[in-house]
């Protein structure tokens, strides 16, 4: 064996070393902890012996430059495509459990986790933010994705091959499915936002209506939504109008982002002189330079805008 070349056994130290970093930290993205460092530095020592030769690290070429390999290898993150079974970016793959009507899996990389989420589904009759679609769908979910950082409530709408996962934080998005079978499913969520439909559009001519006088109009929006309410603002006449429609209420649902679209179009100038609009209709609805007129329009415009 020429000594300009690392002998076998250091391969095989190097493969003990990222397994040993992967048992001792799991999922960890940022796994440089001290215990890891401390077990690194003990494997390190030994490449002075390093294929039984007994020879100080320093007599062989290649052993400087091992050494950095080496310590390159232990500080990289276990990135989430190297746990068995871990869906690939995007994907989740659940199974019916044998008792109840509850699904468990697990999502690969989704809404800005690198790291796999446990997704735990339960089968439902309908959903909180109501029907999505005019339509009966094949698969109705309520479940919780947790992973990092927190856990979130997601709401899932199948329609056969396609359907819409819903969320607060990046609201609605397409998914399809991949395979599935009365026991299993498997679907990829797309980074492609659910396209408005005719129940948006109604959603939208019905707050119009619930909004169609002064006295019924609530100038003070904090958000609550009283279901025996006298007055509605802008919000809550969407929370009353979408019950309505569709019997459940969702923030993201497309119609009202469509909306916070259309009014930060009209605020464009406060914005840029550095007025702030943290929760847009609630402001919008506040601003005492408003008036019914432009509530009336607002809600006018952003129906004719959906198309389908």
């Amino acid at each position: 064996m020429s000594e300009h070349s690392p002998p076998f056994c250091f391969v095989r130290v190097a493969e003990t070393m990222r397994s040993s970093r992967e048992r001792l930290c799991g999922l960890r993205t940022d796994c440089t902890c001290d215990r890891v460092r401390r077990k690194m530095r003990f494997q390190l020592k030994s490449l002075s012996h390093l294929g039984g030769l007994h020879k100080p690290v320093r007599t062989f070429p290649w052993a400087r430059t091992a050494f950095f390999v080496l310590l390159a290898i232990t500080s990289q993150p276990v990135r989430a495509q190297q746990i068995v079974g871990a869906p690939p970016r995007g994907e989740c793959e659940m199974s019916l459990e044998t008792i109840g009507p509850s699904w468990k899996g697990l999502c690969g990389p989704v809404f800005g986790n690198e790291q796999p989420t446990t997704l735990t589904a339960t089968q439902v009759r309908s959903l909180p933010g109501g029907a999505g679609r005019n339509a009966i769908p094949t698969l109705v979910l309520v479940a919780k994705l947790t992973g990092r950082p927190e856990t979130s409530d997601v709401e899932l709408e199948f329609y056969g091959e396609d359907g819409v996962i819903r969320t607060e934080g990046p609201g609605w998005r397409v998914i399809t499915v991949i395979n599935q079978s009365p026991t299993r499913l498997r679907f990829r969520v797309t980074d492609t936002a659910a396209a408005p439909n005719e129940l948006d559009r109604r959603i939208l001519q019905k707050a119009a209506e619930i909004l169609a006088t002064e006295a019924v109009w609530d100038r003070a929006d904090t958000r609550d939504c009283a279901a025996d309410a006298k007055a509605w603002s802008m919000y809550c006449a969407l929370h009353r109008a979408s019950i309505e429609v569709t019997g459940g209420f969702h923030n993201r649902r497309p119609c009202i982002q469509i909306l916070r679209l259309l009014l930060y179009e009209r605020v464009a100038e406060e914005r840029k002189n550095g007025r702030k609009y943290p929760h847009i209709v609630m402001d919008y609805n506040n601003d005492p330079q408003i008036r019914l007129a432009d509530v009336q329009s607002a809600f006018t415009e952003a129906a004719a805008r959906i198309n389908f």
